[in-house]
């Protein structure tokens, strides 16, 4: 089995749902059905795991799996955190399943806090870096298999409600939980089409802490000029340039 089932009461030994050779296939997995979207064929967009080579990432761990664009340009990042969350075992011979993560004791990632919180931190220095560099923001889509624990998922709707992350998207085991943001991706359709309204869409991520006077002025010095400058006078403003 993969994990002992939680009514196992024998010796054990530590389990892991996630580590470097699950990271490995689950992104590999991944990366093989984006390449295979109608969109990237028709966009001839490139899909590349462990992308580093970028101003913004130079400083970060290279991201799961990315989105290029013809000239190398990033387009869309995804962080995989998928684990095991089915267990099989051997039956007279023959693999069968013996049940799901409702049933044994590992911990799928996003039920951990720690890989939340690290996922969190990362996508949250990303989108400072771009926001500083003045560069258009890239969409980061959390990506999982399994329904994240309910202070994972207050965290996550956090995340996507202050723009730091894009979507959480589950394309394996589901429990019928929702927040905002979340979703379970059933079909290639689905992905296809959530990719291609990512990869038009142009977005900025915008933070910083000012005083309502200040941010009243620079609404008002925004909207004092040309309609199709005004998101560049804000974003100029709110860095301080």
């Amino acid at each position: 089995m993969a994990y002992y089932p939680k009514d196992y009461n024998g010796t054990k030994d530590t389990m892991q749902s996630r580590n470097s050779y699950i990271g490995d296939y689950t992104e590999s997995w991944f990366a093989n059905i984006l390449q295979h979207l109608p969109v990237i064929k028709q966009r001839k967009l490139k899909v590349e795991i462990g992308y580093k080579d970028d101003e913004v990432l130079s400083a970060l761990s290279p991201v799961d799996v990315a989105i290029l664009s013809d000239d190398r340009e990033l387009v869309l990042i995804f962080e995989v955190k998928m684990s095991i969350v089915n267990n099989y075992c051997y039956v007279d011979g023959n693999i069968q399943w013996c049940g799901d993560m409702t049933e044994h004791t590992g911990n799928p990632g996003l039920h951990r806090s720690d890989s939340v919180l690290k996922a969190i931190a990362k996508v949250l220095s990303i989108h400072a870096r771009e926001f500083l560099l003045a560069r258009r923001s890239v969409p980061i889509i959390v990506v999982t298999n399994a329904p994240p624990a309910p202070l994972s998922a207050e965290r996550l709707e956090m995340s996507y409600r202050v723009g730091a992350i894009q979507g959480v998207w589950n394309v394996g085991f589901d429990d019928g939980s929702y927040f905002e943001g979340y979703r379970h991706v059933t079909s290639l359709e689905d992905i296809n089409n959530l990719v291609k309204y990512l990869v038009e869409k142009k977005g900025y991520f915008f933070s910083g802490y000012k005083t309502s006077d200040e941010l009243k002025n620079i609404i008002l010095e925004a909207v004092n000029g040309p309609d199709d400058k005004i998101v560049e006078r804000f974003l100029q403003s709110i860095r301080g340039e």
